[in-house]
């Protein structure tokens, strides 16, 4: 665990930290930044794909959300979280 001396005006003070694994991007291997965000139905812990991504790869279509190319080119489209009394006639 690399440390880090910092001096502020309070005093010195140790920062250390546990280096993040960088992951590669599923499409072209690059370093990725971004997520897929696809929400995948009945899958236990995170409930979105999760495919690392690149910003070069990522489908962005809107705001805060990116698809990787799989869930992007392909028919399953984000499921619509139904809410009591919102979704019925």
């Amino acid at each position: 665990m690399p440390c880090h001396i910092k001096e502020t005006p309070a005093g010195v003070t140790f920062v250390c930290s546990r280096p993040r694994e960088q992951k590669a991007c599923t499409s072209c291997g690059a370093p990725a930044r971004f997520y897929c965000d696809l929400p995948i139905l009945g899958r236990s812990g995170s409930r979105t794909c999760d495919a690392p991504l690149c910003a070069a790869c990522r489908t962005h279509p809107r705001a805060v959300v990116d698809y990787c190319e799989a869930h992007a080119a392909g028919p399953m489209q984000p499921q619509r979280r139904l809410v009591f009394g919102e979704n019925q006639p």
